[in-house]
């Protein structure tokens, strides 16, 4: 009968290759274990079905399945959902999951399903870090009269100016230039796109001040989710949990093959007194608290 088998289709703006898809189609393995493959699963990866915005649309009328996205991608939805672009909510990524996986975790997914979906898991996409032409940053002092590119997003750019620094909007296209031409002492960025975007030579101090940690989310349309029987339901909600669990594991390992060719790239790299910054940037969050209304109080910094 209707609702007890079907395609899914999963689509993602990712690499085939990325751990973001990997998890997704170890989703699709779990759950033909788990359901005697009624619900056989295709992934589709490389933005082939259109861009993030375009694939919730997707999701949210029922045309696809699932999809996975930045976290902060759904403020649009309600501005509350912008909480974990926050700096330093906790100081170690770990406990951020942790958090997700419990009140916090619940807090984001009870306010998404007004917009007609389902948070199945939450992806980790690494940590934006620091990284600069010259000193290593290990303190907010040493932030101090940095000139730093920053994107045009208003909760970095109150952070780094908080921090002490000069902060530069420029697009992503300029950030070799001005590093070339010595207009910026750095940027910050993820691991990954530092290196595709072959910033070492320019800029060869890595600072893991990880300041803000990239949260994605595994989405399903909830008349989709809400039309499964319920076993089904729970194979779809453990099979997107297990996949998460995967997906951070691969990012891991991802994260640290990348960081041990920094050492082999002639790349400095160094750690920061996370509290230090944490105390530092108190004022940022403050000043934000107000549009994240209850998601608030479930966090450390409360």
């Amino acid at each position: 009968g209707a609702g007890t088998g079907g395609r899914v289709r999963i689509g993602d703006t990712a690499a085939a290759t990325s751990p973001q898809v990997a998890a997704e189609r170890r989703f699709g393995t779990r759950l033909a274990a788990l359901t005697g493959g009624r619900y056989p699963v295709q992934v589709v990866p490389a933005a082939a079905l259109g861009d993030h915005h375009r694939m919730i649309e997707q999701v949210r009328t029922g045309s696809l399945t699932m999809t996975r996205t930045l976290c902060g991608n759904l403020a649009r939805f309600d501005q509350r959902l912008g909480v974990l672009a926050l700096p330093y909510l906790y100081q170690d990524p770990a406990d951020l999951f942790a958090a997700l996986g419990g009140a916090l975790g619940a807090g984001i997914a009870r306010i998404i399903e007004a917009a007609d979906l389902v948070v199945l898991g939450y992806f980790d996409s690494g940590t934006r870090n620091v990284f600069t032409n010259g000193r290593p940053v290990h303190s907010p002092d040493d932030l101090r009269g940095l000139r730093l590119r920053v994107p045009q997003d208003v909760i970095l750019t109150d952070t780094f100016t908080a921090l002490g620094a000069k902060v530069v909007p420029l697009a992503t296209t300029e950030i070799g230039p001005a590093l070339r031409r010595g207009t910026i002492d750095g940027a910050e960025n993820d691991l990954a796109s530092y290196l595709d975007h072959g910033y070492a030579p320019l800029a060869a101090t890595w600072s893991w001040t990880r300041h803000r940690v990239v949260v994605d989310v595994l989405l399903a349309g909830r008349r989709w989710f809400t039309d499964l029987p319920g076993r089904d339901r729970d194979a779809v909600v453990q099979a997107a949990q297990e996949a998460a669990g995967y997906q951070r594991q691969l990012l891991a390992a991802r994260t640290a093959e990348l960081t041990a060719g920094l050492a082999a790239g002639n790349v400095l790299v160094n750690d920061v007194d996370a509290a230090a910054f944490q105390r530092a940037v108190r004022p940022v969050i403050d000043k934000h608290r107000g549009e994240f209304g209850d998601l608030i109080r479930l966090l450390p910094v409360a």
